[in-house]
């Protein structure tokens, strides 16, 4: 009712100890919104609607630069760097596929690679910035690596984290309270069974 979802997961990190390193986790939530982020921009676009398409584009830029967003079709984390205005889902760009380059658009990419019709043509594309931890080596070389900025179409984007409305709606924060703030006992359980999983998945083992 409040327009979002609760996903559970866990948080973990390395942490050094004057003996072995240690796992240190724990229970963790991420909120995403239902609502995607073009619905978001055509909300601004309808609350602008008689202002210069200046203040528009200054406005959303305002509302979702810097935020992270979840990409659904593969429940991946971005966050907002830019919006290329200029950009279209209905335009190209160069993809390399069975041994040669061919050109195909974003709808087109989306709809092959992930079964998903987009419906907005005109939408313009929402800019990730990737950090070099997650670009991959270039070919022949493994330390330089190619700087690709990431174009998302916002249909399929949705927004993550509590909006400062969220967080003044004390409704909404107590229904959250009942799902996110666990009693010792839950989370020891949560938190056991996950221990286990790491230990008996064979999927999971760690080859050094």
């Amino acid at each position: 009712k409040f327009g979002i979802e609760i996903w559970p997961g866990f948080e973990a990190s390395i942490g050094s100890t004057d003996g072995p390193l240690m796992l240190h986790f724990d229970v963790s939530h991420k909120i995403l919104h239902t609502k995607t982020v073009l619905s978001v921009m055509y909300e601004i676009y309808h609350s602008v609607a008689n202002m210069p398409t200046a203040a528009f584009h200054s406005k959303v830029k305002d509302a979702l630069v810097g935020q992270s967003i979840m990409t659904r079709y593969n429940k991946k984390i971005y966050r907002i760097d830019d919006i290329d205005w200029e950009a279209r889902v209905k335009d190209t760009f160069e993809k390399f596929d069975k041994g040669e380059t061919k050109a195909i658009s974003y709808q087109q990419y989306f709809e092959q690679t992930y079964n998903v019709t987009l419906s907005d043509g005109d939408q313009p594309m929402l800019v990730s910035v990737p950090k070099k931890r997650d670009l991959p080596p270039t070919k022949g070389n493994q330390e330089r690596r190619e700087q690709t900025n990431i174009y998302l179409p916002p249909e399929l984007c949705f927004m993550t984290g509590l909006t400062d409305d969220m967080k003044n709606d004390r409704n909404l924060m107590k229904d959250m309270a009942v799902t996110t703030r666990l009693n010792p006992q839950d989370r020891c359980v949560k938190l056991q069974n996950f221990s286990k999983e790491l230990l008996t998945n064979a999927s999971l083992k760690i080859k050094c």
